[in-house]
């Protein structure tokens, strides 16, 4: 049992400058090759401003790593596991469901607040194809599923 919990990956989570986590973590990167330090991986998540994963066996190599290098703040005590990452990797499902032929409000962009009748929709692109309402030369526009709210159910194909 000892054995299966020393092969656990351990992840450290370093605190940084906010816009500063790629350059920052390069140079981890960087440090790491050149001194041979036991470091794993270094993670940079998107939706995460200020914060950088690395994966070591202990402490104590993260802190040779982060030492004297600009932005980075310092190494947030305690580690995680795997599964405190998890949710970083899974895909967030659609919360409403849109149907061809329902009028949509568009919620982002340079079209916000216009309103548009759904032509298609890709569930696997998470993308839906609109034509606005009201336009002199409609033309279909294809959008982000999160980019658009329903307003009213339509009555099926059109």
């Amino acid at each position: 049992m000892s054995r299966n919990k020393a092969a656990e990956p351990k992840f450290f989570l370093v605190r940084t400058s906010i816009g500063q986590e790629m350059s920052s973590a390069l140079m981890i990167k960087n440090r790491c090759e050149v001194e041979g330090l036991p470091i794993h991986s270094v993670i940079v998540l998107p939706g995460l401003k200020g914060y950088i994963y690395i994966e070591a066996d202990s402490p104590f190599p993260v802190e040779e790593a982060i030492r004297d290098i600009k932005h980075v703040k310092r190494r947030v005590q305690g580690s995680l596991s795997v599964d405190d990452l998890k949710r970083y990797f899974e895909e967030k499902p659609v919360v409403t469901e849109i149907k061809v032929g329902d009028i949509v409000e568009i919620v982002g962009g340079l079209l916000k607040k216009n309103r548009a009748r759904v032509l298609e929709v890709n569930p696997e692109r998470n993308e839906v194809t609109v034509e606005l309402d009201g336009a002199v030369a409609p033309f279909p526009i294809t959008l982000k599923m999160d980019s658009v709210r329903v307003v009213e159910e339509g009555q099926g194909k059109l």
